[in-house]
């Protein structure tokens, strides 16, 4: 497991997807601010299973983020 991935954000994680998995029809885009590699391979592989578009940004792109989720 990554070092930082720790016991707090594997609980954030696991809510998430609970909403996701209730509500995955209403939701049309998910954006990640990743700050690690393994995370934005992570949203690659899952990107396939899940209804939305879902994308991985770096913090430095939080802005062009918010504005893709807003369409």
């Amino acid at each position: 497991m990554p070092p930082d991935l720790t016991a707090g954000r594997l609980l954030r994680l696991s809510k998430s997807c609970r909403v996701h998995k209730n509500h995955h029809q209403k939701i049309e885009r998910i954006a990640v601010i990743a700050t690690h590699d393994w995370q934005h391979w992570v949203i690659s592989a899952v990107r396939m299973f899940l209804h939305p578009e879902v994308r991985a940004d770096d913090k430095s792109q939080e802005a062009e983020a918010l504005q893709w989720i807003v369409g």
